[in-house]
């Protein structure tokens, strides 16, 4: 069940887009408000320009309500007294430490390391390593893992990049 009766139409290309009641930009920037209950724009003026930083307009459909001298809590007031399930919420995933601990070694063939051994040196890479948790992924030959770790020390994600070993800069062909 949807918590608001009336959303922003959801994007599915430019079809789902129109031309700004404001600022009337050749562009299609406007996204209608929509009611849930019978997917129809609620009125060609209540919506949302893309354009925020030039334009600006939002016509939400309280305002429309109000200007119309229609109540628009009624519908609200209902809707929170009927819902009874509240969202499930997913539990937090973790990569396992095995998984971590394995990827912590490799460095030689690691071109993010080597690059930062051109560098810095051995010394200060090895602290750069331990502090950021530098790893090295099997995914591609040469990438770099930079995993991710929140404040109770889980681990949640790692991102993996590739970099070039003589200019350090990211590498993003064959794959990004």
């Amino acid at each position: 069940m949807n918590e608001h009766r009336y959303i922003l139409e959801p994007y599915k290309g430019m079809e789902s887009r129109h031309h700004c009641p404001s600022c009337q930009s050749k562009e299609k920037t406007f996204t209608f408000y929509i009611d849930t209950e019978t997917g129809k724009a609620l009125h060609p003026t209540v919506g949302r320009c893309n354009r925020e930083s030039n334009c600006g307009y939002h016509y939400t459909p309280k305002q429309h309500f109000h200007n119309a001298g229609i109540p628009f809590d009624t519908y609200h007031k209902e809707a929170a007294a009927t819902r009874t399930v509240p969202p499930k919420k997913k539990p937090a995933s973790f990569i396992s430490g095995a998984v971590f601990r394995a990827s912590l070694k490799g460095y030689e063939s690691n071109y993010f390391v080597q690059y930062l051994n051109g560098i810095f040196g051995e010394g200060i890479t090895e602290r750069l390593i331990t502090i950021y948790y530098i790893a090295t992924s099997k995914l591609w030959n040469g990438a770099t893992v930079f995993w991710q770790i929140d404040t109770n020390g889980n681990i949640r994600t790692g991102k993996i990049m590739l970099y070039s070993p003589d200019t350090g800069k990211r590498v993003k062909e064959p794959y990004n």
